[in-house]
């Protein structure tokens, strides 16, 4: 190969790298990968029927417009105003309906009579002053011999002209008079493909300038009166343009974005598949697209990044509108096939569902809340259908983890359609009782971690319905105030039970004199706990669904010790039909619990409580003036919190949003984000200061598809505090504590905590949040059910409070008062004195065992036995509540472990002490090593002088002859008194050792002496 052909190779190679890298940086910059961005917080500000047009003038003000989806549901165009969007006219399903405002409080949309006149366009125009809507003619455009043209876009300028574009490429203008068609550049297409030259945008720039794009790559530019084609003949599809500040957009199919720059359209596709449909903008560094597949784009004048977190929501996104509010913040709206999504919050909150992306199913009856690990996060009991209740771990991250139930110890599974927890036992861990309405139960004590322990049968609770149905209901309530949890049941047509708690778990039967007379067959729908009378004793109002007479409820006022006298009441009552639920709440911050009743046929109403037990019936007057139907009654379908942290407690009821204003309710469900139906729950999962919403329901309401969902409230405004409510005389769950929130204007906020509740909702949270206005020197007052008041003022406070019943030596004297009487009540003669034995039998094997042992010394005292059997006992309690097995184990096992470890200790202690001890010589040092043995320095610790030690070598000392030599050799030395020979002060011997104390003479060995003084003089030897 000669040297030129290798040249042509070189620079070949040269220019494939270069035409490679180039080709290689054009794809990227063409095709640019997304990074994210988030935006801020999404939800469904209100759902429509397949989405069209949306356009926002300000944050206050705009106007939108869906298809409809049939004959049946109707498409509609709205305005948003006071937060709300409202329909101001309604329409048979169109293809391509479109709006926009023509002048201040004067709208034109315009939609196509699709299945009945041919695709005809009809533009109305509608003025928002007097109502009226006119019809303004448009020019007959048709697509072939039978079918109207539609039109796919409308642009009203500022001087009053319009224009439209639409199919096969049509363009009309609107001169302020009349439409007229106008001149278009695109041509026909054959009878297969006449949709091929369809207009889908167009931006008028100006009277003289402005933009049309559509199928088939087609782009136009109007100038100077003409519609020209700048380009078309590709395989994509524009579906809009916007131009800003002489630069411009236009975006299409398969995620194609094309740039005006410098007078031409320059590719800027981004890699995404999706259809991009619309464009909105700030300026033109600040430019937002949406598009299929809830795809949100932004371009921040660098670059696009993909907006990730409204991706929650699985929709199509069909147009988009950005504006700036009075703040300068930043707004967005996109319209959906579905809804209306909005980062906007006209009430200052909304709802988002994120059931899925936490981690949660989408079934299930209702949520309960339990505390199942002590973390502070709450944790979730999903009940179902037709299989075992859920279990869900809180993560604390704003996740949940299913939790299987046979790692839970939860082994005799039943479908329950209902349940309660709280700590029946006081040892801190929540416990539960599951129930079905068949009246079939399991109840279940919580161990430390996420354990269950059945006692279902120790508990001697005993359940026999004649008719059992849905409205089954448990409780757990301290009824009596003694600082044990009760239990009350509730079955429709059967009568209550009220089981009386020892402390322990165990249940006596209580109903019989309790002096509840239940009227059976009016099927009774549960029971609602609150206090009515303000003497800190929980009382009952019990709710039947078929009244007698004007009567539908009784109320029965707590006497204490499980007594409850019937509240006579003089009914003045309109007809109430059906009632299916009531929740207890203080809806006037006057103090007194009141009851809410949801009828499902009837107005719902209050009962207004005047503090005695009196009610004032009220419903339109405070804001109730339609009934709210839910398809499936049962009782659990009411929840009340303060959703807004106002003060003022709101309601839920069945699928709609009821905010509480000073004590008038209004319906805001439609705009923030609420679109579900079902049992609500409230409770604050990730600790953010606001109350989120669990809504569960069954397939007789919503079918087989979604049944559960988690709605997180984005409440912007978190002027609150987070108060956790700890007890010790009182139930340790604090259940049936009273919370006052007190201003120094005179407001107040009254709660109860775990009560209250409708029927099914047997759960509790020990952390509620409260109002708080930084403007008022607010004060917490909590009445625990033992009667102790404690006082908190808010001001300067931090976000979150804890407060306890007693001070810290109270709380551990109390707290372990109650552990030590409830090991003394769980004392099982059989099993405890078997254990008992055993333990016995093994402390007597190693008490002999000891006496062969140096821990001898240890083992004979009195307090040796004594220790070892408190340790038993200590076992013993802390070990009572768990398996036999295990407290078997915990009770000989573990002692035989620190016994034995002790004597093992004591042993080696003793021997080792013992090792550095000889006679009562202490060994201080070796000094040197012979054939007869080792020799030591050491001192007598009777005299305190300092000796030699001569241990000798135990070899030596096993021939007794040996040993009689020793020692008569060691009695003479002993008996010699000479300047030269060492002094002898005994001989003698120990269990292990025989040994020679003499004088110390320090100077070294001999041998030392023989290398250090060599020759040594004969006089040294006298």
């Amino acid at each position: 190969m000669n040297s030129r052909k290798i040249l042509y190779y070189k620079i070949t190679a040269v220019l494939l790298i270069i035409l490679l890298f180039t080709s290689c940086g054009k794809e990227i910059q063409n095709n640019q990968l997304l990074e994210e961005e988030n935006t801020g917080v999404w939800y469904i500000q209100s759902e429509v029927d397949l989405g069209s047009r949306i356009t926002m003038k300000n944050a206050d003000f705009g106007f939108a417009i869906s298809r409809g989806r049939g004959e049946d549901v109707k498409g509609k165009a709205y305005t948003f105003n006071e937060g709300k969007w409202k329909e101001f006219v309604s329409f048979n399903y169109s293809d391509f309906p479109l709006v926009a405002e023509y002048k201040e409080g004067i709208y034109w949309y315009l939609i196509h009579e699709v299945h009945y006149n041919n695709y005809k366009p009809r533009l109305y125009q509608f003025n928002s002053i007097n109502n009226e809507i006119t019809e303004i003619p448009l020019p007959i455009i048709k697509w072939d011999e039978k079918d109207y043209a539609m039109w796919k876009d409308l642009q009203i300028m500022e001087d009053g002209t319009a224009w439209l574009v639409g199919q096969q490429g049509h363009i009309a203008f609107f001169n302020g008079s009349v439409w007229e068609e106008y001149e278009s550049p695109v041509k026909k297409y054959e009878p297969e493909k006449l949709w091929a030259g369809d207009l889908n945008s167009i931006f008028m720039i100006d009277n003289n300038n402005g933009w049309a794009v559509g199928r088939n790559g087609i782009i136009l530019n109007f100038k100077d009166g003409i519609w020209s084609i700048y380009q078309e003949g590709i395989e994509v599809e524009y579906f809009d343009v916007l131009m800003i500040d002489n630069e411009g957009w236009i975006v299409g199919s398969n995620s194609k974005i094309l740039k005006y720059e410098n007078g031409e359209w320059i590719d800027a596709s981004i890699k995404n598949r999706a259809a991009l449909k619309s464009i909105a903008a700030l300026n033109k560094n600040d430019v937002w697209v949406c598009g299929e597949r809830s795809t949100l784009l932004h371009y921040d004048g660098e670059t696009w990044k993909q907006v990730k977190d409204v991706q929650i929501f699985e929709d199509g996104f069909n147009d988009i509108s950005v504006i700036l509010d009075e703040n300068n913040n930043k707004q967005i709206w996109i319209m959906g096939s579905n809804a209306i999504y909005s980062i906007s919050q006209s009430f200052g909150f909304s709802f988002t569902q994120i059931t899925s992306q936490v981690g949660l199913r989408r079934e299930g009856t209702i949520a309960i809340p339990i505390e199942l690990n002590n973390d502070d996060f709450t944790d979730l009991i999903i009940m179902m259908e037709e299989t075992s209740p859920l279990f869900y771990e809180n993560l604390g991250s704003g996740d949940f983890r299913e939790i299987a139930l046979s790692s839970t110890g939860i082994e005799n599974q039943i479908i329950a359609n209902t349940g309660s927890v709280g700590d029946i036992n006081n040892d801190g861990n929540d416990d539960l009782i599951l129930i079905s309405m068949e009246g079939d139960f399991s109840i279940y004590l919580g161990m430390n971690g996420i354990s269950f322990k059945d006692i279902s049968e120790y508990s001697e609770i005993e359940i026999n319905l004649v008719n059992g149905n849905a409205d089954s209901q448990a409780k757990f309530v301290d009824l009596n105030n003694d600082g044990n949890l009760d239990l009350y049941l509730s079955f429709g047509n059967d009568n209550d039970l009220i089981f009386q708690n020892d402390g322990t778990g165990k249940f006596t039967n209580v109903s019989e004199n309790a002096g509840i007379n239940k009227v059976l067959n009016r099927r009774g729908f549960g029971v609602v706990f609150t206090d009515l009378n303000n003497d800190n004793l929980i009382d009952l109002f019990m709710g039947y669904r078929f009244p007698l007479g004007d009567s539908f409820y009784d109320v029965y006022i707590n006497k204490g010790n499980f007594k409850f006298d019937k509240l006579e009441i003089e009914h003045k009552l309109p007809e109430v039909k059906f009632p299916i639920s009531a929740v207890s709440i203080d809806y006037n911050n006057d103090g007194n619990n009141d009851i809410f009743v949801m009828t499902n046929t009837n107005l719902d109403f209050i009962l207004e409580n005047d503090g005695r037990g009196n009610f004032k019936y009220l419903d339109k007057e405070i804001g109730f003036s339609q009934a709210v139907f839910h398809p499936e009654p049962v009782n659990g379908v009411v929840a009340a919190c303060d959703i807004n942290n106002d003060g003022f407690t709101d309601l839920f009821l069945g699928s709609q949003l009821f905010i509480n204003n000073n004590g008038f309710f209004e319906n805001i469900t439609p705009h923030i984000g609420l679109n579900f139906i079902g049992n609500p729950t409230f409770m604050d999962f990730d600790n953010d200061l606001d109350y989120d919403l669990f809504i569960g329901s069954s397939r007789f309401s919503l079918g087989d598809g979604n049944r559960f969902g988690l709605f997180r409230n984005n409440l912007l405004n978190k002027n609150a505090v987070g108060l956790t409510i700890y007890a010790d005389k009182s139930n340790r769950s604090a259940i049936g504590s009273s919370i006052k929130l007190k201003n120094e204007n005179g407001g107040s906020f009254n709660k109860q905590l775990g009560v209250g509740l409708n029927p099914l909702d047997g759960g509790y949270t020990r952390r509620i949040i409260l109002y708080n206005n930084s403007e008022y020197n607010s004060e917490i007052e909590v009445r625990y059910p033992s009667g102790k008041i404690i006082n908190k003022n808010l001001y300067g406070s931090e976000n979150n409070i804890t407060i306890y019943e007693s001070n810290l030596l109270d709380r551990f004297s109390t707290l372990s008062y109650k552990s030590i009487e409830r090991t003394i009540k769980l004392f099982n003669p059989l099993t405890d004195l078997l254990k008992l034995f055993f333990f016995l039998t093994f402390f007597s094997v190693v008490y002999f065992y000891s006496k062969k042992t140096k821990a001898s010394k240890v083992t004979n005292t009195w307090y040796f036995p004594l220790a070892s059997f408190l340790i038993f006992i200590l076992l013993y309690h802390f070990s009572i509540n768990t398996t036999f097995l295990f407290e078997l184990a915990a009770t000989v096992l573990i002692p035989a472990i620190i016994v034995f470890g002790f004597i093992y200790a004591v042993n080696n202690h003793i021997e080792k002490k013992e090792s550095k001890f000889i006679s009562h010589y202490k060994i201080l040092e070796i000094l040197g090593v012979g054939g007869m043995g080792k020799v030591f320095k050491a001192l007598d610790t009777q005299t305190k002088n300092i000796v030699a030690i001569k241990i000798i070598n135990p070899e030596l000392t096993k021939d007794e002859e040996n040993k009689k030599r020793l020692s008569s050799e060691g009695r003479l030395l002993s008996s010699i008194s000479h300047p030269q020979i060492v002094k002898v002060f005994e001989i003698s011997e120990t269990e292990k050792h025989t040994f020679i104390a003499m004088e110390y003479l320090d100077g070294g060995t001999l041998y030392d002496v023989i290398q250090n003084e060599y020759p040594l003089p004969l006089n040294r030897f006298k």
